[in-house]
């Protein structure tokens, strides 16, 4: 798992960043590759997972993949 810390867009140096925690998919868990999805004219391709448990809330979660 990693964090990502993003700053608003309004006030970036006032604001303190909103941490997001990043998950792998979890085996086992959820329903990983219900959906997927491309960016057209980009590399980039979306796979989604519903009832994924983030920070012990059950929701849904969207993985971006690069293709290079």
């Amino acid at each position: 798992a990693a964090y990502i810390f993003l700053s608003a867009v309004t006030s970036p140096s006032q604001d303190p960043p909103t941490p997001y925690l990043l998950q792998p998919p979890a085996l086992g868990g959820g329903n990983y590759g219900w959906s997927v999805g491309t960016a057209s004219g980009s590399r980039l391709f979306f796979v989604g997972e519903t009832h994924g448990k983030v920070n012990g809330v059950d929701a849904g979660q969207v993985y971006i993949y690069k293709v290079n």
